[in-house]
């Protein structure tokens, strides 16, 4: 009997402790709701002062990229190049970073900043838009500017896990289904953290509006704030991915280094 009692009151405290916590948990749930929305308000007073509305759409929960270093991928260069000229040929070495691939189709020359450009010979698709869209699945582009006829211009951007790497874009021409010039630039998804970040989303559009107000920019709306990549050569062209919060106004473009602070417009 004695035991029987024992064991009820040992159930009885586990249930109540287990309240207590269910308690303070929901109360820190309900202090950081209402720290994040006490955030949000002044945010917005701060950017109606100075006559700047803020969509209704940003999301300010989304965590800061890391910055990463990159190391040169040989190999996926002469995959480019063998789709590009439709047959795998070696690589030639011009000095300087430089490597080349010549074929009968035309030549594709790779430099150590990542950029990449097509001399133009005898390359002809029936389907351009097919190819441009081959392209970017085989190499991790996104489109940017379709291309509906076998003449004009077909655009995309790498991107990581989903994020873009802003400056890394590539760019097809073609008339009458010939491929007449590509420029662009690939970055090795083959990369590791260096550091990581601590510009918040929210830490960015304040760093934004200092320097909106310091130049004078135009600007009266934010649409969008995402977190970017920008391929940046380091120390001894060393290559980096440095995180980047790309924000979208009315008029301009801005990204902000998330380790310096740091705003450019684009």
């Amino acid at each position: 009997m004695e035991t029987r009692r024992l064991k009820n009151i040992v159930i009885l405290i586990l249930v109540l402790l287990n309240l207590f916590l269910a308690a303070l948990l929901l109360n820190f749930r309900f202090q950081g709701t209402r720290a994040r929305r006490d955030m949000l308000d002044e945010l917005d007073a701060l950017f109606s002062a100075n006559a700047i509305s803020l969509s209704e759409n940003l999301e300010l929960d989304v965590p800061q990229l890391p910055t990463l270093s990159v190391q040169r991928d040989l190999e996926t260069e002469a995959e480019i190049a063998a789709m590009l000229l439709g047959e795998a040929v070696p690589a030639e070495y011009q000095g300087g970073g430089i490597y080349s691939y010549t074929g009968a189709s035309g030549t594709v020359h790779f430099r150590s900043g990542g950029n990449f450009d097509y001399s133009p010979g005898t390359l002809h698709m029936e389907d351009p838009q097919a190819f441009c869209l081959d392209f970017c699945a085989a190499f991790g582009y996104e489109p940017t500017a379709d291309l509906s006829e076998d003449t004009g211009t077909f655009a995309a951007v790498q991107s990581l896990e989903g994020n873009a790497i802003y400056n890394c874009t590539v760019l097809f021409e073609f008339r009458s289904g010939d491929l007449v010039s590509l420029t662009g630039t690939y970055a090795s998804t083959a990369s590791t953290a260096v550091s990581q970040t601590s510009l918040t989303a929210v830490d960015a559009l304040v760093q934004m509006l200092n320097y909106r107000n310091e130049t004078g920019m135009v600007c009266n709306s934010i649409q969008r704030i995402v977190p970017v990549y920008e391929l940046q050569s380091g120390p001894s062209a060393a290559l980096q991915l440095a995180a980047k919060w790309q924000i979208t106004a009315d008029a301009y473009e801005y990204y902000v280094d998330c380790s310096t602070g740091d705003v450019v417009r684009a």
